[in-house]
């Protein structure tokens, strides 16, 4: 037994969602990766993952589960890791003094050299 997931848009693509989860140990395939077949390259082919299931027993399901779920938790911790360090740049950059060459003078205009 297979069970087709049709990500949601938040989500990674499926080739990225396949390749985090096997870093997690868990198996699960896109469609272009896997053994099924979109006839006429339908939308979700890429957003689509398949889920095979059925020589598990309901612990390593609940495992493989777990895993997609702790895969998706550390993508978006590293997101949030990402924003948070270009917001910091962003901070500290604004706050770099020019050099007085770079500064405009009181009325607005740069000194002349």
């Amino acid at each position: 037994m297979h069970l087709a997931w049709h990500l949601p848009e938040q989500f990674p693509d499926a080739p990225e969602l396949q390749a985090l989860a096997l870093r997690k140990g868990v198996g699960v395939y896109s469609l272009s990766s896997g053994a099924a077949h979109d006839y006429g390259g339908c939308d979700y082919s890429d957003r689509t993952v398949v889920l095979g299931f059925s020589s598990l027993d309901e612990h390593r399901i609940r495992a493989g589960i777990q895993g997609i779920a702790d895969a998706l938790a550390d993508l978006t911790a590293m997101s949030r890791r990402s924003s948070v360090a270009s917001a910091a740049a962003l901070v500290v950059s604004s706050r770099r003094p020019t050099s007085a060459s770079h500064r405009p003078s009181r009325s607005g205009r740069r000194p002349r050299h």
